[in-house]
């Protein structure tokens, strides 16, 4: 008779999880109360969440400021706009536990998929980026989307489907101070950072909701700026990560 092994149950804890918002006054109390509700119905014991407002010009830091009773919570209020890289690299460096989640504060991300994308850092991974599948945004920043990854496969040899996605997780490198490039945009540099020092990359599909709150600070005005801003910026990238 063979003996049944029974697996390992995997639980998510020891967690720090990122929250960059730049003029989200509409969204950012729902999201971080869904955050909590993330927390307690995982059961996650050690955890903090790092909220990092990037000095917003609406009343986002006044929505924030609510939840700064909870222990677990650090806010973080940047004295200049740093951009989105910005607050993403003081979010990796300031982490307690080396497991990172990070995601946008837009309202267009579920906290649930954090569930999936943990368990696959779990597996082996050193960084999972969620990719959209079925995206919920205009044709026109689908439209930009599709260039700036095919411009990632191009330049860095990306093979991910979805390298703007906002839901990531990922292990703390060693000795990480920031991000070098100052942008609005951080995963191109993080993919390049974990690919240069071969470290495993993963992607999980994750759900995607229409923005009913806010404002992108993408339109069509700015295409062809976002377009030579990130062809240079990616050039540079694959200068600086020998990619």
């Amino acid at each position: 008779m063979k003996k049944i092994i029974k697996k390992k149950k995997i639980k998510i804890n020891n967690i720090s999880i990122g929250l960059p918002c730049y003029n989200e006054e509409n969204n950012i109390k729902k999201s971080i109360t869904q955050c909590l509700n993330f927390i307690k119905s995982n059961k996650i014991i050690n955890y903090e969440i790092l909220i990092v407002d990037n000095n917003s010009s609406d009343k986002t830091i006044q929505k924030i400021e609510i939840f700064k009773k909870n222990k677990n919570i650090k806010i973080i209020k940047n004295k200049k706009n740093i951009f989105y890289s910005g607050s993403v690299g003081k979010i990796i460096r300031l982490s307690k536990y080396k497991d990172i989640g990070i995601i946008d504060t837009d309202g267009q991300y579920s906290y649930n998929d954090f569930k999936r994308l943990f368990f696959k850092l779990y597996e082996g991974n050193d960084i999972v980026f969620g990719f959209r599948s079925n995206r919920k945004d205009s044709l026109f920043r689908i439209l930009v989307s599709k260039i700036f990854n095919l411009l990632s496969k191009i330049i860095l040899s990306s093979n991910l489907y979805d390298l703007n996605c906002g839901i990531k997780v990922l292990k703390k490198p060693k000795k990480f101070k920031n991000l070098k490039f100052k942008i609005n945009h951080a995963n191109p540099e993080l993919f390049c950072i974990f690919k240069s020092n071969k470290k495993i990359i993963g992607e999980v599909d994750v759900s995607h909701k229409f923005r009913n709150e806010g404002k992108s600070i993408h339109n069509i005005l700015n295409l062809f700026y976002t377009f030579f801003e990130v062809l240079i910026y990616f050039i540079k990238l694959k200068k600086k990560y020998s990619i």
